[in-house]
């Protein structure tokens, strides 16, 4: 949802007998949302060099909630990305879960905290996340 002056995305992950399986395993996956090297070095690319020192090392996250994330990612995309773009009006963007949700919207809050540079950038980022697992 979003107005002139906010952008709202929410996670919200109803708990199957599957995702309480999935919660309480601990397999990890690198952070790697891109298939391909960008021309140009982002904040992501800084970001990814100071963390592994130069080297291949990339940081990991829960399995579960990197599955649930890059499920997201098109959509987020398609929706949200252009209310971020040139000639758009200054917008907070509040990513917000609950619960397993928590674990996703931090996850989203890490994309989108490495894709701009929110010191230059006219909006602002806001995580609000209640209840959530350790998913990073």
């Amino acid at each position: 949802a979003h107005n002139d002056d906010a952008i709202v995305l929410s996670y919200h992950l109803k708990k199957s007998v599957q995702e309480w399986v999935e919660e309480m395993d601990t397999t990890t996956m690198e952070w790697d949302v891109r298939n391909e090297t960008p021309v140009v070095e982002t904040v992501y690319d800084q970001i990814m060099a100071i963390m592994s020192c130069g080297g291949p090392f990339r940081p990991s996250t829960h399995a579960a909630f990197y599955r649930n994330f890059m499920a997201t990612l098109p959509s987020l995309k398609e929706h949200i990305v252009p209310l971020l773009g040139v000639g758009q009006p200054p917008r907070k963007l509040y990513v917000v879960g609950n619960s397993l949700g928590a674990g996703v919207a931090t996850l989203a809050t890490c994309y989108f905290a490495m894709e701009y540079d929110w010191v230059k950038f006219p909006q602002k980022l806001i995580s609000v996340v209640a209840g959530g697992p350790r998913s990073c």
